[in-house]
């Protein structure tokens, strides 16, 4: 008969634990099916990422190439502004001379002739 009271206390440790076990086993379920979708989130970012990278570099790219046209267009802006700055220079020389009678200097500067 003393077996019965120690039967007792082990059979209600037994029922117990197997219901800390029960509950320890229902969050690491819960637990998994969050790390499964953490996972999947994770992916997720790491896809959105790599195409941000990619999207960046062929930015990066195409304004190197605009930064370069962009450039010869300039220098090809300025060739023709001088060019049309020395003929107008060469215009004005020329009508100025028909009308005084005047030499104009280079630049532009009216000289009385034979000076």
């Amino acid at each position: 008969m003393t077996y019965f009271p120690v039967d007792m206390v082990l059979l209600v440790a037994l029922v117990m634990t197997t219901a800390c076990v029960v509950l320890v086993y229902r969050k690491l379920k819960e637990l998994e099916a969050h790390q499964a979708h953490y996972e999947r989130i994770l992916a997720e970012s790491s896809h959105a990422l790599i195409a941000a990278h990619q999207a960046v570099s062929a930015l990066n790219t195409d304004g190197r190439e605009l930064l370069f046209s962009l450039g010869g267009k300039i220098e090809q802006a300025h060739e023709a502004i001088a060019e049309i700055d020395r003929r107008n220079a060469a215009a004005r020389r020329a009508r100025a001379s028909r009308d005084t009678g005047a030499e104009v200097s280079q630049d532009g500067d009216m000289l009385p002739r034979g000076a």
